[in-house]
């Protein structure tokens, strides 16, 4: 088509971020609540990116995934990871088991996202359970750090017949990052699943 012979340019704002952030220390430990928008709504309109609050060592609420090891993935400028990462964002409830030296042990029940196309309209998806998710990290200060994280869940379909249809979603990840020389780092990253396309950079809906 004729269009395609022409130029596009396209300002927007939508990146434009407002967070705020309180915290205060407590008989349990930290005490700190953290919110962020955007405006990649529909319509430009705000967007949550994060709502979180943490009391010790749990914290919940709407933020990166547990699974996913964000200090491994490469900067970018478009606002979302490069296609095949894993990169998103759930609502969460998270305990740092161990958050002491070098040794971070984390777990993590997630909100699950659809993972299947049902067949017919009529049909369902199912998520009985939220998403249970570990991991464990080494890490070695400005040296980089490696984690090893997996993954469990459960989705389904309820036909309109009344029969259901349901299997488990697994995934396991190996990450890390290391300090090549001066301010140089080499980040890596795969992973093996089934049943985890929401997850993925690229398949996710949401940046």
């Amino acid at each position: 088509p004729p269009a395609r012979n022409d130029g596009v340019t396209q300002l927007s704002a939508a990146q434009t971020r407002f967070s705020l952030k309180a915290q205060a220390p407590t008989p349990i430990g930290k005490l700190s609540a953290f919110i962020e928008m955007d405006f990649f709504g529909p319509g430009n309109v705000t967007r949550l990116r994060h709502g979180i609050g943490q009391a010790g060592s749990v914290l919940a609420g709407h933020t990166w995934s547990t699974f996913m090891d964000l200090y491994s993935l490469p900067r970018t400028v478009a606002i979302t990871a490069p296609s095949g990462a894993i990169f998103t964002r759930h609502a969460l409830i998270r305990w740092y088991a161990s958050k002491s030296g070098p040794i971070h042990v984390t777990f993590a029940l997630e909100g699950p996202k659809k993972d299947l196309t049902p067949t017919a309209t009529d049909d369902r998806t199912l998520q009985r359970w939220p998403d249970f998710i570990a991991t464990f990290r080494h890490a070695r200060g400005a040296k980089g750090h490696i984690q090893l994280g997996g993954i469990l869940r459960r989705i389904g379909v309820e036909h309109v017949s009344g029969m259901t249809q349901e299997t488990n979603g697994w995934g396991a990840m190996l990450s890390g990052r290391v300090t090549a020389f001066g301010r140089n780092s080499i980040g890596v990253g795969g992973f093996v699943g089934d049943g985890i396309g929401s997850y993925i950079a690229g398949l996710a809906t949401s940046p």
